[in-house]
Parts: C-alpha cells; structure tokens; sequence
C-alpha cells in the first residue's frame, strides 16, 4: 500500500530511510528530536487527513511556518496525499496571506499557532497536531496533482506572484543533489533558510533523502548562527553568502564554531573572493559549493567546486557559478534578442522550469518563451562565460538612470569592495546613489581620489554610509528598506 502511494523519487528515498534506519533522527530542534520512523508515521496520518476532508479535488495546503517539526510533516504529508503545498513565511502579514489563501484556492491552513477565525472566514480547513494523531484512512484514493508547491514572490503590482514547481521538476533536482551531495546518516544538516525561500530545498529534500540529520534552529540561533553551527556539530550548511558576512560582522567566525564543518553550498545572491578567503582562512579543508538558479528554475540549476587551490582561478568580480548540471542549460541572448556565445541575458531550459505563474498567463508568456522550438525562461540576470564556466555579473533591473545616464550599481560595490572596503551594497534612493559599505578606516580625501578615477561623475555616490553588519531580510539576503532606515 505505502509504494503504491509514493509516486515521487524523493518519496521512495526518505521511506528507504525509514526503512533501513527507523531510530536514526531526523529532525533535531534544541533538545527535541524526532526519528526517521515517527517522521514517517506523522506524514501518513498528515496525509490521510486531508484525503479524508479534501472534497474530491487534490488537497492545497497552506504552510504557515513555524520552524518546527510540523513545518515538514506537513510538507512531506502534502505530497504522500497526491496534493501541492504553498509555505508560508511566518514574517508575512497577515494581509498578503489572506490574499495567497484566496488567489491559490487553498482548502486547508497547516499551522499549530494561529487564529481559526480568519481561516473560517475563507473557507479553509485548519490541520494542526491533535488533528492528525493517529488518524488512519488509507483506502480513500484522489487524483494526483502535477505541482509539488507554490512559492509566492514579491510581484511588481503588489499581488503575490505565485511560481508554480511541478512533481517532475522537483525529482529532477533532488535527484540530482543526492548524487553530487554525499551526505549520509552520519551528517548533521543545517537548516537555515525560511521554508517560503526557494534556497530551503537545497537542505530540506537533501537531508531526508540521504537520512541525515537536519538541525532546525531556535530564535536564538538566529542571532548566533555560528554557536549553532558548533553546538550541534552542523556538517553540511545551505545558505546564501550573505550569512558570512553576519557572522563575521559578529566575529563568530573562528575556526572553533567551525572545526567539524565539511561542506557549505551557497545560493541566493552572488559570491566574492573575500567571503571564500575568510572561510578558508578558519578551516581550508571546507568544500565550497557555489549555485545559481532562480525559483523559477527550481532552486539551482549551476554547481561549482570551490575550495583553497581554485578559489583565485575561479574569481572574476565574483566567484563563478560554474555549469549547469546534467539535462539544464544555460544560453545568452543580447539586447536585440540575438544569441550570444560569451555574455547578455541569461536563459535557462531543462527539465527543472516551472510551467510559469499562478493565474498569471501574460507574465507567464513574456518570461518562459521559445527559441528555436525550445523553451526557456528568460531571468532577468546578465552573465558571461570565461574558461568553460559560467558568471553572473548583475541584474537588468539593477540598471538605473540618473542625470540622463544609465549607471549599473555593482560597478559601483566593484570598486568599493576594490578599494578595500570588506563589503558594499549601494541602492538608488530619492534620486540620489547611495552606497553602505563594511566599516573601515579610510582617508576621505584619497577615496574621492580613488573613485574619481575608477567611475563617471554621475556614478559616485552621493553618500557614503559606514555600518557595523548589513540588515539581513527573511530570506537571509541584504535588505534594502532597512538600509533606508539609515539614510
């Protein structure tokens, strides 16, 4: 009965675990841990509830986060039922998620936590803890959704812009992750990034797939991240380049919190030189692993290995982020939408795009297009491509115009970070360049020197702002609004 149920790969990975190594744990949050086989046993009973209250159709859950164990009962319960699930970012207001609630056709709301007011007021079907205990019902059958998950982004009107991954682009990937990722029952996986960020694929799907373990953090990890790393013995981290940075910015990076870390994949935001030379600087024998893929492409689709021998080699403004992995490729196109061989947009195909956006067929149609009778999703990204790997050099829409010319703001944090500065992160505010760098001792006068020679006038920054550690957003990337605060 349980094989018949598990049409996906993934699926059949984490039951052999279950199988083979029942008592391992699983999850493990401070000094609560769960193992593989009582993991297994509460997402069939997860499963089998919403196929007993879904009328009919496939069962849509809402996944309101709680960094708890719940978070991925639910998630692997969602797709043991046949259903797709959309997670929720617990810093969402409240607002946006009535609008996803509605905008998605949701029938059930995962959360221990919350107000069940607001849920009967749209229709929904509150599944929590006490529901689902020992709840049995394996004969009850329901046609199979092609999606696996809805991840909301931000949109440009203000509406929630959902980004639709099927089944098959989700095996694809973690197919893929489990065989270049070694990682066994031996490893402790953290499992930093929210569940409403894409990047949480990378770890989640990765840790239950090999039987590993996955280290949820507490509130306060989050503050101390690197405490967490060395308290909990964390092997394997997933995250974006930007959580270097703040720990270094709160000098926990020492090799003591870091002695027993094997491997680090980065995704989300560009990688420097400067982030891998201080990671190797407190432990050389760290695998780094730099990735590119936006969520539209299912989590990443590029993978380089990095480490203390190739870093130099492999760094050009950024460091490189490699090659696209097996059956996904990567094709330049210029400003008149011709192809490029060396640099222009970058545009992906493979079996790992989505099939586009929720109830949005124009935005759909003017990102995933065909060329040459194939498809590709056009990402907004430049690139470029040096000695057989692949770069990312800006977003398009990084581009702004001031005084009549187009200035590209990574120029601008090039020659900060050149200059010296441990790192810089310029936005366009009220007409005016403003540029946050790391703090450092400087001579005002020989900077202006400095910049006059590298950049146009137009391209200097009005304003240079000095700061301790970068605000980070929920997505554990720079935040501009908070940066704003500061102007």
């Amino acid at each position: 009965m349980i094989k018949s149920k598990l049409k996906l790969s993934l699926l059949k990975l984490i039951y052999k675990n279950v199988k083979e190594n029942p008592s391992s744990v699983c999850l493990e949050k401070g000094p609560k841990k769960i193992t593989y086989k009582n993991f297994w046993d509460s997402a069939l009973n997860y499963s089998n509830y919403l196929l007993k209250n879904c009328k009919k159709k496939p069962p849509i859950v809402c996944i309101y986060e709680e960094k708890d164990f719940f978070d991925y009962i639910a998630i692997i319960g969602t797709l043991i039922s046949g259903g797709y699930f959309i997670p929720i970012n617990r810093a969402t207001p409240l607002e946006k998620v009535f609008k996803i609630i509605k905008y998605s056709n949701a029938n059930f709301f995962s959360a221990n936590n919350i107000d069940n007011k607001f849920l009967k007021q749209n229709n929904v079907n509150l599944i929590n803890e006490k529901k689902i205990i020992f709840f049995d019902n394996n004969d009850i059958k329901i046609k199979n959704s092609k999606l696996a998950y809805i991840l909301f982004t931000s949109g440009t009107t203000g509406n929630p812009k959902g980004v639709m991954i099927k089944k098959e682009n989700l095996d694809h990937y973690v197919s893929w992750l489990v065989k270049k990722i070694k990682i066994n029952k031996s490893t402790n996986c953290s499992q930093i990034p929210s569940i409403g960020f894409d990047l949480s694929v990378a770890d989640i799907y990765l840790s239950l797939c090999s039987g590993s373990k996955l280290i949820i953090p507490e509130k306060i990890d989050n503050i101390f991240p690197a405490k967490m790393i060395y308290k909990k013995q964390i092997n394997h981290i997933v995250c974006t380049p930007s959580l270097i940075d703040y720990i270094n910015s709160s000098n926990q990076l020492k090799k003591k919190y870091f002695q027993k870390v094997k491997s680090i994949f980065f995704c989300g935001e560009p990688l420097y030189e400067y982030q891998i030379k201080s990671i190797l600087k407190i432990n050389n024998n760290i695998k780094i692993i730099n990735a590119y893929g936006p969520t539209e492409t299912t989590c990443s689709m590029t993978y380089s290995s990095i480490n203390k021998s190739n870093y130099k080699s492999l760094s050009d403004s950024t460091m490189t982020i490699g090659k696209p992995i097996p059956r996904m490729g990567i094709m330049f196109i210029n400003s008149d939408f011709k192809k490029n061989k060396k640099e222009g947009e970058i545009l992906i195909s493979g079996p790992q795009l989505s099939i586009g956006y929720l109830k949005q067929k124009k935005e759909t149609n003017k990102r995933f297009i065909t060329f040459n009778k194939k498809k590709y999703f056009r990402t907004g990204d430049l690139g470029f491509k040096k000695n057989g790997n692949y770069y990312f050099r800006n977003r398009i829409d990084s581009q702004i115009k001031i005084k009549g010319y187009r200035v590209e703001l990574n120029e601008i944090n090039y020659h900060l970070r050149y200059y010296g500065f441990i790192n810089a992160h310029t936005i366009f505010f009220k007409n005016k360049i403003i540029s946050f760098v790391k703090i450092k001792k400087y001579n005002k006068i020989n900077l202006k020197k400095f910049l006059k020679k590298k950049l146009e006038f137009y391209k200097i920054p009005s304003e240079i702002i000095f700061l301790k550690k970068f605000p980070l957003n929920k997505n554990g990337k720079i935040d501009n609004n908070s940066l704003k605060l500061y102007i």
